[in-house]
């Protein structure tokens, strides 16, 4: 048997030779690099940064709750949650949407006595008056209109300053899609304009307020103020949810405020499914350009960015709010002055006092 002691002593003689130290020592740096290479790819991998084009809710955003669940019908639903405490409303955020096509757009105001409808130039702060007497105006696909509140008189631009066509009366009016909807004075029937003075289709019986946008039209019922949709092409009304402050209609979805104001909801688009994406909000804002709310305790105006619980300060929310696919329009919160913001750039000062105010069309 090898004597173990000797054995170990020659292992030892041979590793004293230069060669094997040399060997040796490449041996001992190529384990030292390797280790710190690894540890640096460690150190990499537990990082965590954000993702890129990844956006996180402000923390000063419209709180997220859960007070009520949304698998059920809720008790209004609701549009833009109201945010939280923003910066000085003289110096409106930039939005985060992608810029609209297009500069400019119709936009329409009425004059603080109401006695005058004007038309905006498409720029600088020029408007020429194109009715009198007329009323509020309402504006979209199907064109130009205008309702006297205090007789109920529903009229239509002619495209001429001046030149107005009386074609109804109502107690409210809407725009959907190409579509003028109208609720009569006595609440009694919703109806659809056909396109001539005087021609409408009964399309609903009583009804307590109307809502109408891309996503189609909507109305709350008399007696208990749920919400009903209308399917155009089964004529026929289903019920889509509960009571609410106030309803708004986009492009693709419907939104709603419900009666404590301190939710916004989103309808699912099928049966009275409503999903919570904003907290408190003093009224929500809607149309082809998405939807806003307004925060309670500061007045600023606030975007919703399609992900539920995540808005955008844009800026002062003002005392009236229109919109068309292209420029969001405001009044002044004191009336003296009318604003335009696109997600492409800040606000603009556009005209002088105003009462109320329509775009598009």
């Amino acid at each position: 048997m090898p004597d173990a002691s000797r054995s170990h002593k020659v292992r030892l003689r041979r590793w004293r030779t230069p060669a094997q130290w040399a060997a040796l020592a490449v041996l001992v740096a190529v384990l030292v690099i390797a280790n710190q290479i690894d540890r640096s790819k460690g150190q990499a991998d537990t990082a965590s940064p954000s993702a890129p084009g990844a956006s996180a809710a402000p923390s000063d955003g419209p709180p997220p709750t859960s007070a009520t669940d949304p698998s059920a019908p809720p008790a209004s639903p609701p549009a833009e949650g109201a945010p939280p405490p923003g910066s000085d409303p003289g110096t409106p955020l930039e939005s985060p949407a992608a810029p609209a096509a297009g500069a400019t757009g119709p936009a329409y105001a009425l004059s603080t006595d109401g006695s005058t409808l004007l038309r905006w130039s498409g720029s600088g702060d020029t408007w020429s008056a194109i009715g009198t007497g007329v009323g509020a105006p309402y504006a979209g696909k199907p064109g130009v209109f205008a309702l006297d509140e205090k007789t109920g008189t529903v009229s239509r631009y002619n495209g001429t300053p001046n030149s107005w066509t009386r074609i109804g009366t109502a107690s409210e009016i809407a725009i959907g899609g190409s579509s003028l909807y109208a609720l009569t004075p006595a609440r009694d029937k919703v109806l659809r304009w056909n396109g001539q003075a005087g021609s409408w289709t009964t399309i609903g019986g009583p009804a307590g307020h109307i809502y109408a946008g891309g996503a189609g039209l909507f109305a709350t019922e008399p007696v208990h103020g749920h919400l009903i949709g209308y399917d155009s092409a089964k004529k026929t009304w289903t019920r889509v949810g509960n009571p609410g402050a106030h309803f708004v209609v986009g492009p693709r979805h419907l939104y709603g405020l419900n009666p404590a104001r301190d939710l916004v909801w989103q309808w699912s688009g099928s049966g009275d499914k409503w999903d919570v994406i904003g907290g408190p909000a003093r009224a929500i804002h809607g149309g082809e350009l998405g939807l806003f709310a307004v925060n309670p305790q500061t007045g600023r105006l606030w975007q919703y960015t399609g992900e539920p619980n995540v808005w955008a300060d844009i800026g002062d929310s003002g005392a009236a709010a229109a919109m068309d696919d292209r420029a969001l329009y405001r009044v002044a919160a004191d009336g003296k002055s009318v604003w335009r913001w696109s997600p492409a750039g800040d606000w603009s000062r556009i005209g002088g006092p105003a009462a109320a105010i329509a775009a598009g069309g």
